[in-house]
């Protein structure tokens, strides 16, 4: 399939090997600029035994903040006293990884950049167009990776900025300044990757609106949307994009409130969150560590074979659902939800691409998880009727063929 064909040949290697979809914590959607080594430190501690593996800062982190500082780049020292490094080795003592947020195609009015450089700036926008300015930054996102031990970025893009390159074209030029730009913007972000071969790229633009052919090919996966409340729209994005993108791509920030189904709705790409770990209670806690570890048990699967199982919805007044499957066919998993708007209790679920004279072990995950099950390739490609009621919004499947026990 064309997903399979972009992940094999298109996404980049992350030390050394494909990436699988992350899990990781960022700090924006819950805590805007209001951070502090000491705060981040207190959610690391909480977070740690979750099974996250990226623990990331997002804007906030240097002096004036989002977003009036962008293009100062300088650690705020008020936030950070002892520099960003106290912060990054406590996050690598507790077994995850640091992650920062850069905006490095941007220069707010009076930021340093702006003042010391205006040579470098068109209206608000950095021009890495520029190899001077194109190496002044990577040597700060150097200082600051080499600081943290940053090992995820968030490389991010919020500005509109046709008319400041349209302003800077020389007569008879028109649109060099943009390719200009845009070429030096692919040599950085080959050089990041060139420099740091186990540095995780997340492409971002005020949201996924820069995912393409190239940038697929520089960045490890993408933040797919700055709408991180409304859960329909995250699984709509999540569910429609899968249908050609590779499941690596689509990063979500997510603020369980009903933990399973919640957290089912995205089990169909990098599983991301947003949480105020100090909110999260011990019973919330061991359920939430319970689905992260299945999640990274099924997670290979999510750059396979994708087969929607019900229509595309944007509200939630019928059940969605999903299943990947391996190349081979031999394995693959089930997503199941009935929203809450959605008053049909029963559905009734076929598979796709299943061997119909094979035999299959098929078990439940979640916070119940059942033992395997034999059940035959027949049934579960004929259709079975499943039912979630009220208290019970999903189901997740995990089926596998028993090469020994093919039926007759």
């Amino acid at each position: 399939t064309l997903r399979r064909l972009l992940y094999q040949q298109y996404v980049p290697t992350l030390a050394g090997a494909k990436p699988l979809p992350p899990v990781s914590w960022n700090s924006w959607f819950m805590f805007d600029n209001n951070i502090s080594a000491e705060s981040l430190i207190t959610q690391a501690d909480l977070a740690a035994d979750l099974g996250l593996e990226y623990f990331c800062i997002d804007a906030g982190w240097f002096e004036g903040d989002f977003p009036n500082g962008v293009g100062n780049w300088t650690l705020n020292r008020k936030k950070f006293p002892e520099g960003l490094s106290p912060v990054g080795r406590h996050v690598a003592a507790k077994g995850m990884k640091l992650g920062l947020w850069f905006e490095p195609e941007r220069a707010a009015a009076n930021t340093r950049l702006a003042r010391e450089h205006p040579e470098w700036v068109h209206g608000d926008v950095f021009d890495l167009g520029q190899p001077g300015a194109r190496e002044w930054m990577f040597q700060m996102m150097r200082q600051f990776i080499e600081e943290g031990g940053v090992k995820w970025i968030r490389f991010d893009f919020n500005i509109d900025p046709l008319s400041a390159w349209e302003t800077a074209d020389k007569p008879n030029e028109h649109g060099l300044t943009q390719i200009r730009h845009v070429m030096g913007l692919y040599e950085l972000l080959d050089r990041l990757k060139r420099t740091w071969p186990d540095l995780l790229i997340e492409g971002c633009a005020g949201g996924g609106r820069r995912i393409d052919l190239e940038t697929i090919q520089r960045a490890h996966t993408f933040w797919k949307s700055d709408d991180t409340v409304n859960l329909p729209v995250l699984r709509f994005h999540q569910t429609g994009g899968n249908t050609f993108l590779p499941g690596v791509l689509l990063n979500v920030n997510l603020l369980p409130q009903n933990l399973e189904s919640d957290v089912h709705s995205v089990f169909g790409g990098p599983l991301g969150f947003r949480q105020d770990w100090t909110k999260l209670t011990p019973v919330a806690r061991q359920g939430l560590r319970q689905l992260i570890a299945q999640y990274k048990e099924t997670r290979t699967l999510l750059n396979e074979n994708y087969y929607p199982l019900f229509p595309q919805r944007r509200d939630e007044s019928g059940w969605v659902g999903w299943q990947f499957q391996a190349a081979d066919a031999s394995e693959g998993i089930v997503v199941l939800v009935r929203p809450p708007g959605c008053v049909y209790r029963s559905a009734e679920v076929s598979l796709r691409g299943i061997d119909s004279k094979a035999t299959y072990t098929c078990r439940t995950l979640g916070l119940t998880p059942t033992e395997p099950a034999i059940i035959t390739g027949a049934k579960l490609a004929e259709g079975w009727i499943v039912e979630l009621p009220s208290e019970k919004r999903s189901h997740v499947y995990t089926y596998k063929i028993c090469k020994d026990l093919k039926t007759k």
